[in-house]
C-alpha cells in the first residue's frame, strides 16, 4: 500500500481527528439540549469519539477501539431505523462518519493486533456504569433488558446478554482480521 508524504498525512489525521469529535459533540449538544442526555453514552457514539481522540493524539489503539465501537453499533442502528425508529442527521454522521474516519486513521496509524479484546474489555467496562446512570426504559447499550422486539428469540436476559457478548467479539475479531490483512501492524 503506497504511503502518503507525511506533509499530507499530518493535516488528514488532524482534520479527521477534529471531523469525527464535532461528530460527537453535535450528537452531544442536539441529545443535552432536548433533555435526554442519556443517549450520549451510547457505545458507537463514543466510538466515534474514541476515533476522533486517536487520530489527535496519534494512538492506533484509541482508533481501532472507536473504530470496533462504531461497527458493532451501525447493524443495529440500521435495524432500529428498519423498525421504524427516527435517525438524526448527527447518528448518521457519529455512526458513518466515525465508522471512516476510522478507516482513515487504521491507514494513517496502523492497528495492533489485540485491539479486538481491548475493545470487549472497554465494553465490558462501560456497561455497569450504563446500567447504574441510565435509565432502564431507554435500555442504553442494551443492558436493562432484551431489546424490544428480540423476546421471543432470547426466553431470558442472561441468554440475550450472552448473544450480545458474542456478537461484539465475533465482529471486533472478523474487523481486526479484515483490517490486518489490508494494512498490517507496523513494527
Amino acid at each position: 500500500m503506497k504511503q502518503l508524504p507525511s506533509n499530507v498525512k499530518k493535516p488528514l489525521r488532524i482534520g479527521g481527528g477534529i471531523l469525527a469529535v464535532l461528530f460527537y459533540l453535535l450528537y452531544v449538544i442536539h441529545y443535552v439540549a432536548i433533555g435526554h442526555a442519556y443517549n450520549i453514552v451510547w457505545t458507537c457514539h463514543i466510538g466515534c469519539l474514541l476515533v476522533g481522540a486517536g487520530l489527535l493524539l496519534r494512538k492506533a489503539v484509541l482508533n481501532s477501539i472507536g473504530l470496533i465501537w462504531v461497527t458493532l453499533g451501525i447493524p443495529l442502528w440500521i435495524l432500529n431505523l428498519i423498525s421504524g425508529s427516527q435517525s438524526l442527521v448527527y447518528s448518521f454522521l457519529t455512526h458513518w462518519g466515525g465508522f471512516f474516519l476510522g478507516l482513515l486513521g487504521v491507514y494513517l496509524l496502523g492497528i495492533r493486533k489485540g485491539s479486538w479484546w481491548k475493545a470487549i474489555l472497554a465494553i465490558a467496562l462501560v456497561a455497569p456504569l450504563t446500567h447504574f446512570l441510565t435509565p432502564p426504559a431507554e435500555n442504553i447499550n442494551l443492558v436493562h433488558s432484551i431489546w424490544a422486539g428480540w423476546e421471543n428469540v432470547f426466553r431470558t436476559f442472561p441468554l440475550f446478554l450472552l448473544a450480545v457478548l458474542l456478537y461484539c467479539s465475533a465482529v471486533a475479531v472478523a474487523l481486526e482480521r479484515i483490517l490486518l490483512f489490508f494494512r498490517p501492524q507496523n513494527s
